[in-house]
C-alpha cells in the first residue's frame, strides 16, 4: 500500500527550516547497541534505522519521530510465518535498507551463514523473511550487503563470498522473486559496497572501497582533491544533499574520525565529473565500523541524517548533517 505524502504547511516548513539551522547536535539512539555499523533510510516523509543488537544478533529497527525529531526504542524485525510460528531476522553484519518508491525494504547477512535474506515492511508489518535467490543462485556474501535507494526496481548488491566481485540482482515486482545475479562490472572490493542513498533521483551510484583502499564512486571516479584521497578501512556511505549534491562519508583508514566530502562539479547524475571539496571530519563522531547516511527532502523529514556506531563502545549515534561546510 502506498504511503500518503502530505503537503507541507507553512507552520512545518518553518519548524523544519529553524531546525536545519540548528546547531549539528549527535543524539544517541535509546537503548540500541551494536558491535557493527548501523543503516539510516528516509524517504522524506519516514525514516528509519536498524542495527544489529550486540547481545542478541537480533536485528532491530527504531522509527524517526517527528514530533520530537527523535529515533525512539529499538524493536526486532520479526514476524509471523503462515503456518502460525514467528521469525525474527538474525545476522552477522550490517543490515541494508532499500526503497521502492512506495515501502521500504531490508536485507541482511545470515547469522551461521553468507546467505542474504530479504523482507518488505509495509503497513507496520514485517513479510515474511526470504532467501535472495533465484533459479539455480542463492546470493551469498562474507561482509554487509549493499542496497538501492531511489525507486524501482528493489536492487540488491553484495561482495562474493569468496571473491572481491560484486554482484547484483532485482526483486521483480509482480512475482515478488529475484532475476538473474550478474557481475556489476569494474568494481571490486574487499569491503561493503555501498549505494548512494536518493529516494528523489532517477538513478544512483555506487560507492565502493578499492583492494588499494581508496573510495570510488560511480564509474571509476575516486573521491580526491589536490594533496589528498579518501581512503577507508570500512564500507562508505552517499547521498545527494538539498541541492543534489553527491556527497561521501567514509571512516578514515587509521583513527576513528569520520570524513565526508562534496562533489561541487558536475552531480554524478548528469555525467560528471566530479570536482571533490577538501575532504574534513564530521567534528565530534568517531567510530571504528562503516557510517550510514539517508537524505530527505520531504514534508516530515527535511534533514541528512548520519548515524554510526560510537567507536570503542557499541551505543548507535546520529546527527542532522545537513550544515555540514562544503
Amino acid at each position: 500500500m502506498k504511503q500518503t505524502i502530505v503537503h507541507l504547511n507553512v507552520a512545518l516548513a518553518a519548524f523544519l527550516a529553524i531546525f536545519a539551522s540548528q546547531a549539528l547536535a549527535q543524539t544517541q539512539v535509546p537503548n540500541a547497541s551494536t558491535n557493527f555499523g548501523p543503516a539510516v533510510a528516509t524517504d522524506g516523509n519516514y525514516a528509519y534505522l536498524a542495527w544489529v543488537d550486540s547481545a542478541t544478533s537480533d536485528v532491530y529497527f527504531s522509527t524517526f519521530y517527528t514530533s520530537t525529531l527523535e529515533f525512539g526504542d529499538g524493536v526486532p524485525v520479526s514476524g509471523t510465518r503462515s503456518n502460525g510460528t514467528t521469525w525474527t531476522a538474525q545476522s552477522s553484519a550490517a543490515p541494508a535498507w532499500s526503497y521502492d518508491g512506495e515501502n521500504f525494504y531490508l536485507i541482511w547477512k545470515g547469522l551461521s551463514d553468507n546467505n542474504l535474506f530479504w523482507s518488505e515492511y509495509s503497513d507496520g508489518a514485517w513479510s515474511q523473511q526470504q532467501l535472495i535467490e533465484g533459479s539455480g543462485w542463492t546470493a551469498g556474501t562474507s561482509v554487509a550487503p549493499a542496497a538501492s535507494f531511489y525507486s524501482w526496481p528493489v536492487t540488491a548488491y553484495w561482495k562474493g563470498a569468496s571473491s572481491s566481485k560484486v554482484w547484483v540482482s532485482n526483486l521483480d515486482d509482480l512475482s515478488l522473486g529475484w532475476d538473474s545475479e550478474t557481475v556489476v562490472s569494474g568494481l571490486s572490493t574487499n569491503l561493503t559496497p555501498g549505494i548512494e542513498s536518493a529516494p528523489n533521483a532517477s538513478s544512483s551510484y555506487a560507492v565502493f572501497i578499492t583492494n588499494t583502499s581508496n573510495v570510488v564512486v560511480g564509474s571509476g571516479h575516486t573521491v580526491s582533491g589536490s594533496g589528498w584521497t579518501a581512503e577507508s578501512s570500512a564500507g562508505p556511505a552517499a547521498t545527494l544533499d538539498a541541492n543534489y549534491n553527491d556527497v561521501v562519508f567514509w571512516k578514515g583508514l587509521s583513527g576513528t574520525s569520520i570524513w565526508y566530502s562534496f562533489n561541487t562539479g558536475t552531480a554524478l547524475g548528469y555525467g560528471g565529473p566530479p570536482v571533490w571539496s577538501k575532504q574534513a571530519t564530521v567534528s565530534g563522531a568517531a567510530t571504528d565500523q562503516a557510517p550510514s547516511v539517508a537524505n530527505g527532502n520531504g514534508p516530515s523529514v527535511a534533514m541528512m541524517i548520519l548515524a554510526w556506531k560510537k567507536a570503542g563502545a557499541s551505543s548507535v549515534w546520529y546527527m542532522n548533517a545537513n550544515k555540514l561546510p562544503e
